[in-house]
């Protein structure tokens, strides 16, 4: 994708954010494609339970990566929203305690998305490991923050909703 792209085709960047405790997309899978990619990991990043993180490049959570003078740079980041410890065997975790919608509600993930797609900056909206809260950000409100931009087919934040990260 970024490393032997279809001719005449650009380098991609990537960010990927899951949630641990998701019923409906395992953090594994999220965790696959970063590693396929080559993603870069903040150290803070939250593992579950007594999992080990293994086969990213880990940065600091103070590093700024600018996509436009390093395409093909990628992230995965992951939210911790306490939930239960993932079952040992091939099942997924309780419907009930479904963290699916939650990460892309997090203000911290609506933030670093924002800046990624205008500004073309990864970094760590965070400040640390993200631990979110599972109502956050309501549907409305969610659905209420953003306009769909239709020629480029992406959201946009809505002027004054949240400030850009410090350049380090």
């Amino acid at each position: 994708m970024s490393d032997d792209p279809f001719p005449a085709t650009p380098k991609h960047s990537v960010l990927i954010h899951y949630g641990l405790g998701d019923a409906q997309v395992s953090w594994l899978g999220a965790e696959e494609i970063g590693r396929a990619l080559n993603a870069y990991m903040f150290e803070s990043n939250v593992a579950e339970y007594n999992e080990t993180l293994f086969g990213f490049q880990f940065i600091p959570d103070s590093k700024v990566i600018n996509v436009t003078q390093f395409p093909g740079s990628h992230l995965i980041q992951g939210w911790n929203f306490n939930e239960p410890q993932v079952p040992f065997v091939n099942r997924p975790p309780d419907c009930a305690d479904d963290t699916h919608e939650f990460t892309r509600r997090q203000a911290t993930a609506i933030q670093a998305n924002h800046v990624f797609w205008t500004q073309g900056l990864i970094y760590n909206a965070c400040n640390g490991s993200c631990n979110g809260e599972p109502t956050e950000i309501s549907e409305k409100d969610y659905v209420n923050k953003f306009k769909f931009d239709a020629i480029n087919h992406r959201p946009h934040l809505k002027p004054g909703i949240l400030k850009p990260p410090q350049r380090v």
